[in-house]
């Protein structure tokens, strides 16, 4: 079923095909890739998504991007009238806990002094503007080089 939701890998970016063939991966070591599309219940599903969780350790992120790719593939058998019902069409926080932790770039206290810096410097905007620039490419490479 995976394989004909992609069948033009080349139209999506590198990381979605990257996605794409990591679920297959996983797939094909768990029990439930080797169910028939047919026999996959909303249970079945949800119960899954549980395990890879709360017994494999998975994140939500994670497996969020799991459903990503297994909801379109189960709707594709629905319109092609081999289910009837889609068992990943369920919102997911319903099922297992969001463990994401949002981050902040730079904390509140930062943001404030830098707008303060901002807004009573002696330069120009042009400046700034570039003095921003700098430090985000610095910042870029710096991420680039770290391993």
């Amino acid at each position: 079923l995976l394989s004909h939701i992609y069948p033009l890998q080349s139209r999506y970016a590198l990381s979605t095909v990257y996605g794409y063939k990591t679920v297959t991966n996983i797939l094909e070591k768990e029990e439930f890739g080797a169910k028939r599309i047919d026999k996959v219940k909303l249970s079945d599903a949800k119960e899954w998504l549980i395990k890879l969780q709360y017994q494999d350790g998975r994140s939500y992120s994670f497996i969020h991007t799991i459903r990503g790719v297994l909801r379109p593939a189960f709707q594709m058998a629905v319109d092609d009238d081999l289910l009837r019902k889609n068992p990943f069409q369920f919102e997911l926080v319903s099922v297992i806990v969001n463990d994401s932790v949002t981050r902040d770039a730079i904390t509140h206290d930062e943001k404030r002094k830098f707008l303060e810096f901002v807004k009573n410097a002696s330069i120009s905007a042009n400046t700034i503007t570039v003095f921003i620039s700098c430090f985000i490419l610095e910042c870029v490479s710096l991420m680039l080089t770290v391993k």
